[in-house]
C-alpha cells in the first residue's frame, strides 16, 4: 500500500516539478523503498509508561522516551543501513541547489561507496536514535570517516526504529490545544520536518522529522524560539492552498513548510514529501532563513547493559 502511494506520488512529481526537484524526490524514494524492503519491522521493547508519569513529563517539557529503558534494534539498523549503501553507491546525481538540503546530498553518496560502519554498531545506532549528532561525529573522526556522512547515514537506518516506538507510544500524548505545547516532538525531542493542514481537521499540526509523529501548533508561534509577537512564524506572500509554503520567523531566521493534505502522511513518506518540495525550501534558505540543526531536546535512555550485550553478540 505505501508502495503504490510512494510511486504514485513520484509520478505526480516527475509530471510537475522541475528537474531539480524532481531528481531530490527520486533519490529520497530510492531510500523510502529501501527501508520498506527490510524483511521484517524493528523490534520495539515494551516499557511501563504509567498515566501520570506521561503528564509529568509532557508538563515538564520532556519527550516520553527520554529516560526510558529504550532497546535499539541494532540488527534491524544495521540491515537497513547494509541496503541504503548499496541504493547510494548505484546512484548519480547531478549538483542541482535544490539537492542541497536533502538528508543524502552528494557527498554522502559519494563517500559511502568505499565506507564501512565504525566501531561498535550498538553504540553507532544508539547515538543515531537519540539524535547526537555530535558524539557520531566524535565516533567518525576516531574512524577517519566523514562526520556529514556517518550522521546521515545512521539516522536514516535508525528511522524505522524511532516511527516503531512513536506508533507505540504516541497513543498516549493527550490530544487537545495545551496537550503539547513546545515545538520540537512529544515523543523523541526531534524538529518539526514540515507542517499540515489537513482539510478534514483544518488545524495546523507539526510532523516529527525523526519518529514521524504530529502533534499541534500553537497558532502564530515560532516552534524553534517560541516567538509569539509580531515577527513570529508568518508566510511572505499569499498562502495558496494548492502549493506548500514557508513561513518564517524574524527573531530566530528560521522557517517551516507548510503542506495542504486531504489527510496525513505517513510517517515513512514524510521523508519524500519533505524532498518532493525542496523547491520552496530553496527559496526560503536564498532569503537567509533556515531549519535548526540537530534536535530541540537531546534524549538520554536508560539502557540496560545486557540489552546491547546481546544484539552485539547476535551480530558476529
Amino acid at each position: 500500500m505505501l508502495l503504490r502511494r510512494l510511486e504514485a506520488r513520484l509520478a505526480h512529481v516527475r509530471s510537475m516539478k522541475p528537474p531539480g526537484v524532481a531528481d531530490a524526490a527520486d533519490i529520497q524514494a530510492e531510500f523510502t523503498r529501501a527501508a520498506l524492503d527490510v524483511p521484517r519491522p524493528p523490534r520495539v521493547e515494551r516499557f511501563p509508561l504509567p498515566r501520570e508519569r506521561v503528564r509529568e513529563k509532557l508538563r515538564a517539557g520532556t519527550p516520553l522516551l527520554h529516560g526510558e529503558p529504550v532497546v535499539v534494534d541494532v540488527q534491524h539498523a544495521a540491515e537497513l543501513y547494509s541496503r541504503l549503501r548499496r541504493v547510494v553507491a548505484a546512484m548519480h546525481l547531478s549538483t542541482s541547489p535544490v539537492q542541497s538540503a536533502l538528508i543524502a546530498p552528494r557527498q554522502v553518496v559519494e563517500a559511502a561507496r568505499d565506507w564501512d560502519a565504525p566501531g561498535d554498531p550498538g553504540r553507532l545506532f544508539g547515538e543515531a536514535f537519540v539524535q547526537h549528532r555530535e558524539h557520531l561525529r566524535e565516533m567518525a573522526v576516531h574512524a577517519a570517516a566523514d562526520p556529514d556522512e556517518i550522521v546521515a547515514l545512521s539516522i536514516l537506518a535508525v528511522g524505522p526504529s524511532l516511527r516503531a516506538y512513536a506508533r507505540a507510544i504516541g497513543p498516549l500524548v493527550p490530544t487537545g490545544d495545551a496537550a503539547w505545547t513546545r515545538g520540537y516532538c512529544p515523543i523523541c525531542g526531534a524538529w518539526p520536518l514540515l507542517g499540515e493542514l489537513v482539510e478534514s481537521q483544518q488545524a495546523r499540526r507539526l510532523r516529527c522529522g525523526a519518529c514521524g509523529w504530529g502533534w499541534a501548533a500553537l497558532p502564530n508561534a515560532c516552534p524553534y524560539c517560541g516567538n509569539a509577537g509580531a515577527t513570529a512564524m508568518r508566510a511572505p506572500r499569499p498562502v495558496d492552498d494548492a502549493t506548500p509554503t514557508v513561513h518564517v520567523c524574524e527573531r530566530c531566521r528560521g522557517f517551516l513548510k507548510l503542506v495542504t493534505a486531504r489527510e496525513p502522511a505517513p510517517a515513512e513518506l514524510l521523508g519524500f514529501e519533505d524532498a518532493a518540495t525542496a523547491d520552496v525550501d530553496a527559496e526560503a534558505t536564498q532569503h537567509g532563513y533556515r531549519r535548526p540543526a540537530g534536535a530541540g531536546f537531546t534524549l538520554e535512555l536508560s539502557i540496560p547493559e545486557s540489552e546491547w550485550a546481546e544484539d552485539l553478540a547476535s551480530l558476529d
